[in-house]
């Protein structure tokens, strides 16, 4: 009740304009560190992300994406695409360099990738609508893409090092997701 009081007053009464989410996580994370070093608080945002990584599966359109940057280190200002997965954004037509103006019609010139990130997942089977400007054609063109379930491997490689026989095998290990073990049977 009190947190309550003190937002309602710090949005009608400070100077300047208060946001009130940065605020009210800042402090449920001041309030979670005075417990321990370990606790946190995870706005949804977050919760999502720890979700897929858990998991290993999200809905989405199988893009891998980044803003350009310059030897200089300055940032480009749209995103490019830097991966289309086959049986996903690759086999509708994503390639590659295509750079990302907008999806679902929201500009993305001043849109951060991990934003932009969030805009291309959603449930499987809906669609999302990409503008896209692929270099070398002169018009930009909209492609409306259908998310699908994407699987994230932990596992993408492993194998037997010399002779079955010996036992020894290597194993590539990304991360540990739910499927991690059964990736390994």
């Amino acid at each position: 009740q009190l947190f309550k009081e003190i937002l309602k007053d710090l949005q009608s009464a400070y100077v300047d304009k208060v946001d009130i989410d940065k605020l009210a996580e800042t402090g449920f994370n001041a309030m979670l560190n005075s417990l321990d070093p370990f606790t946190e608080f995870e706005n949804p945002q977050a919760a999502q992300q720890m979700k897929v990584q858990t998991n290993g599966n999200y809905g989405g359109v199988g893009l891998v994406i980044a803003k350009p940057v310059s030897e200089k280190g300055v940032e480009g200002e749209y995103i490019n695409v830097m991966g289309a997965f086959e049986g996903f954004a690759y086999d509708q037509g994503v390639r590659v360099g295509d750079k990302l103006l907008s999806i679902d019609g929201k500009d993305l010139k001043t849109v951060g990738v991990n934003d932009a990130s969030d805009m291309l997942k959603g449930p499987p089977g809906t669609t999302v609508t990409l503008r896209l400007q692929r270099p070398g054609v002169e018009e930009a063109f909209n492609l409306p893409l259908e998310r699908k379930t994407v699987l994230l491997r932990d596992v993408p490689l492993a194998t037997t090092i010399g002779a079955p026989e010996d036992g020894v095998g290597y194993i590539q290990l990304r991360g540990f997701s739910a499927s991690a073990t059964q990736e390994l049977a």
